[in-house]
């Protein structure tokens, strides 16, 4: 087709201009679509980075620009003179890359917009990018630090009464975060809107983690939400908590709420739960394997009413030790008395003081125990759903601060691999969440006990069926995920398509639009994201009620991977060779630039590195999730899929340039073999014991079957016309692989 012709002016969309590392979203979300940092504006000699990448579509098609074409930067509505250029021989399918001088942007919201002139003289605008720039930086910066302890240092004492710190600086802006430093120790916390004073307090535990010193370096950092960064001049404080002493306990009807007063206990606010007996550990003064011993008595008319003694372990130092006192014993009117004793080696070598409280209002009861989300119903060993608890009084009433215990059933496990009884706190609003429980292999109907003092109660878990090995009809597949609990397989395609593992029959159908790549479940199942490539975006759906609920925007996103503790995703962006970092709690965007059409992404089990796969780069990208930074890049032959290993020692890539996958030391980041496979290998997963990795071959229509222990291929399974990617149920029984020439799901038992 003609360049200049009419049809392909019709397909001719200017995109807005792309700024490598800027920040987005911002707030508020109507201001700008984006934040440029000063570190890519004023930091550069020749000012901000703009990539101009208007021909999506001929790129597409395998058409080229023509030479003389030009490009030219608009800012705030004006041309912006020597930042444009244009289209030289050579350069037709390259992006064009232009520079925005310095003292362009204005404080606040900008229009940054470029117009590209065709050959023929036909010119057109971009969309518009509005980009949120802070002309001036903050400054003026000083910690407050009250002048008893600029004076006397912080001992255990006064670290325990809490030090409050102030912090002051100009040009206060909306979504600031400050992050102060103590010695080697971080607080982060974020500005409070308007002109109200910023304070933090510091206790106990951070003055232990920052270390005793008589010098220590306090300052802090102001962020802005573009990434700003500006530190206040060092002031220096005397730590000493090396003063042995035994506090007095502190007497609590709800744990976390600081600000009670210690010396009333409401029985009303107790709401039949515990009282709770709270003491600081200071490592100076307690030892792990100490013990404590400790006496609670209730006196009324100044005679002992009700009394309770419990000797305990000290299991970590430093730290808070609760000790819960039944209810039973607070009587009312009564006054309540807590004193403990530090025994080592058998000998009592200090005392506390007394901790002495007077007890108000009447005694309440409760006695309601219940599971909010029950029944549980997962696949063999899958996970169930997180496992909701409701502590409450008769009048539905929420018991704060309450004591209750979980019993799973035989060869049920915590996350941590634990199983049987576990005892947990209910929060303020008197619920207990358990996250993680991964259940049996054996199929059948189970049930989950939880008490709470005499009050008991029941849910039933279903472990389903394996669906029979086969092959599902889809009407088109791509992307493939199992779902934590095992018991759904989504289908990514021009729309996601549900199957149930125990039957293999297609549920529903999800609409999200054409091009529905990859496909990623949180940690607790109550969301699939699946990256669209032709309307970049990463829908988000509901997998209760199967609709999707928001889309965030991206750029061409292929693979995806949420990260093990469920705040991020991590997708690929293979149009603009980048990855997307998605928070998930507020769908805030940041972009990393890795290497060239970025395809498979997988994350370590620990969560703290991102493995992606540089298709058209030849080489695996290794991103530090604490920084988002890339930390090396690993040669690979065109690395397509990607796998981790459950103990986070190996990678596993798949290289259809070499048909070939890659065994990589994550400890080292070097390839320690190449694993001869089918023709042109695709997707990729590992099984949950980690003895085997699975590869499905695109061109060979096979799965291949790797034992991890000895890097050697055990057999190659038929699957349909032309596999993609591959998953693996729970129980390792079943692989999923998604054919795309045949456009099914092959079920095949493994």
């Amino acid at each position: 087709m003609d360049i200049q012709s009419a049809a392909l002016n019709e397909l001719f969309v200017l995109y807005p201009v792309i700024i490598p590392g800027w920040v987005s979203p911002v707030k508020p979300a109507d201001i700008a679509h984006g934040g440029i940092p000063k570190a890519l504006y004023d930091g550069q000699a020749q000012g901000l980075e703009c990539l101009v990448d208007p021909w999506t579509e001929l790129q597409l098609r395998s058409w080229i620009m023509a030479v003389d074409d030009r490009v030219d930067l608009y800012c705030n509505g004006d041309l912006v003179p020597g930042a444009g250029q244009t289209v030289k021989p050579g350069e037709e399918t390259l992006r064009q890359r232009l520079y925005l001088p310095h003292e362009q942007l204005r404080h606040g919201a900008n229009l940054l917009q470029y117009e590209v002139t065709r050959v023929g003289g036909n010119s057109e605008r971009s969309r518009d990018l509005r980009v949120l720039y802070h002309l001036r930086p903050v400054d003026s910066l000083d910690l407050v630090i009250p002048a008893d302890v600029l004076k006397d240092g912080v001992s255990a004492a006064r670290a325990a009464q809490g030090v409050e710190f102030g912090f002051t600086y100009a040009n206060r802006r909306n979504h600031d975060r400050i992050e102060f430093l103590l010695g080697d120790t971080q607080v982060r916390f974020d500005v409070p809107d308007g002109t109200a004073a910023i304070t933090h307090t510091l206790f106990t535990d951070t003055f232990q983690k920052a270390g005793d010193n008589p010098s220590a370096v306090a300052e802090f950092y102001v962020v802005d939400q573009l990434g700003n960064r500006v530190k206040s001049p060092e002031k220096r404080l005397d730590i000493h908590l090396d003063r042995v002493e035994l506090e007095q306990a502190i007497l609590r009807e709800i744990p976390t709420e600081n600000n009670d007063d210690p010396a009333i206990v409401d029985l009303a606010k107790l709401n039949g739960g515990p009282l709770w007996a709270l003491i600081h550990l200071i490592d100076t003064i307690w030892k792990v394997g100490d013990e404590i011993h400790l006496t609670f008595t209730s006196l009324v008319n100044g005679s002992p009413v009700a009394t309770h003694e419990q000797t305990l372990p000290i299991t970590q130092v430093p730290g808070q030790f609760s000790w819960d006192i039944p209810n039973s014993k607070v009587i009312a009117d009564s006054v309540v008395r807590v004193i403990y004793e530090q025994v080592r080696s058998g000998v009592v070598i200090a005392t506390s003081r007394t901790a002495t409280a007077q007890v108000t209002g009447e005694a309440v009861e409760h006695d309601v125990l219940t599971f909010t989300n029950e029944p549980y119903t997962i696949a063999p060993a899958g996970r169930l759903k997180n496992v909701e608890l409701l502590l409450s009084t008769r009048n539905n009433t929420p018991v704060p601060g309450g004591k209750l215990s979980l019993t799973l059933p035989a060869n049920f496990m915590y996350a941590d691999g634990s199983s049987g009884q576990r005892d947990f706190i209910t929060d303020a609003a008197g619920r207990v969440s358990v996250s993680r429980i991964k259940g049996t292999l054996i199929t059948g109907s189970y049930s989950l006990s939880a008490t709470s003092g005499a009050q008991v109660a029941n849910a039933t878990v279903t472990v389903t069926e394996r669906g029979p090995v086969g092959s599902i009809p889809v009407t088109s597949s791509y992307g493939i995920a199992v779902s934590p609990d095992g018991t759904r397989v989504y289908v990514g395609n021009d729309r996601v398509s549900v199957i149930d593992t125990a039957t293999n029959q297609v549920l529903t159908h999800i609409p999200v639009g054409s091009g529905s790549v990859g496909i990623a479940f949180s940690p607790d199942g109550t969301r699939a994201y699946a990256s669209n490539q032709a309307i970049h975006r990463v829908c988000v759906i509901d997998t209760t009620t199967n609709e999707v609920v928001t889309n965030i925007p991206a750029n061409t996103p292929t693979g995806i991977a949420v990260s093990p503790d469920g705040s991020r995703i991590y997708v690929s962006n293979y149009g603009s060779h980048t990855v997307s970092v998605i928070d998930t709690a507020t769908h805030q965007v940041l972009t990393i630039p890795v290497g060239n059409n970025p395809w498979g992404v997988a994350i370590s089990p620990d969560g703290t590195r991102t493995y992606v796969c540089g298709r058209n780069s030849r080489r695996v990208s290794v991103i530090d999730t604490a920084t988002n930074r890339v930390l090396t890049n690993i040669p690979a032959n065109v690395p397509v899929g990607v796998a981790v290993s459950p103990d986070g020692t190996r990678v596993y890539v798949s290289n259809q340039g070499s048909h070939t996958v890659s065994v990589i030391d994550t400890a080292t980041n070097q390839v320690l073999t190449n694993i001869l496979v089918g023709n042109n290998p695709y997707g990729i997963a590992v099984s949950q014991d980690g003895s085997r990795a699975y590869v499905s071959n695109y061109d060979s229509d096979t799965v291949s079957v790797i034992d991890t222990a000895t890097n050697q291929v055990l057999t190659n399974i038929p699957a349909g016309s032309n596999p993609l990617w591959i998953a693996i149920s729970p129980d390792g029984t079943r692989a999923y692989v998604c054919n795309f020439t045949s456009h099914t799901v092959s079920v095949i038992g493994v």
